[in-house]
């Protein structure tokens, strides 16, 4: 199975759009409550951090469809606007929509507006989640999520130790991952590689089966 390998030297300063539409991209992600240091390039291969008090604006007008995806699982911001082209299949049709912000949602609230800036483009615009309003089996899932660069296997088992307050020991967390991976199907390589790197349509029975570790 290929790994998905794309990062911002495969990506990043093609089909950039104009200083008009990146400016508008920078209010709609400041929304007079957030600074914003200028407009980033659609690179996930690392972290995409933003300080307290700043958004994230990111260029991703010219995705042909997987890279919106691998930006906000590289995201960790209070904050963040996407501008990507108005038929985006994530922006174009509700199924799409739900697609990604269901694979996002305790990470992210999305909004999706399309035409903006222009009739060409669509901003997606995605609200951090308070951890603290997520279910347990749900913050184990977060941690996966927020911690996207790290090998899967190892910060699925940190997440699980660190939701149960310590009550469960890292070899009982390998032993229900193993359980959970072996039930949904999950291959032993997929959980060495990060989860910014799997492809997308292994990404569901990963969620589902990461969700399902936590009890009590």
């Amino acid at each position: 199975m290929a790994i998905y390998t794309h990062g911002p030297q495969s990506v990043e300063g093609s089909g950039a759009a104009g200083d008009r539409v990146r400016a508008e991209l920078v209010r709609i992600a400041g929304a007079a409550e957030y600074r914003v240091e200028g407009v980033r390039g659609p690179s996930w291969d690392r972290p995409l951090h933003a300080p307290a008090g700043q958004a994230l604006a990111v260029d991703a007008s010219a995705d042909p469809g997987p890279w919106l995806l691998r930006v906000l699982l590289a995201a960790n911001a209070r904050r963040v606007a996407v501008l990507v082209g108005n038929n985006h299949p994530n922006v174009t049709s509700e199924e799409g929509q739900h697609a990604l912000a269901d694979a996002l949602a305790t990470k992210f609230r999305l909004r999706y507006l399309r035409s903006t800036p222009e009739p060409k483009t669509a901003v997606v615009v995605a609200e951090e989640v308070p951890v603290e309003t997520l279910a347990p089996g749900d913050r184990v899932l977060r941690h996966l999520l927020d911690r996207a660069h790290g090998k899967i296997g190892n910060v699925w088992r940190e997440g699980l130790v660190a939701v149960s307050g310590g009550a469960l020991t890292k070899n009982a967390a390998r032993d229900r991952i193993a359980e959970a991976a072996e039930a949904g199907g999950l291959r032993a390589h997929e959980l060495a590689v990060r989860l910014v790197d799997l492809p997308r349509h292994r990404l569901g029975a990963l969620l589902d089966a990461v969700r399902s570790t936590h009890s009590g």
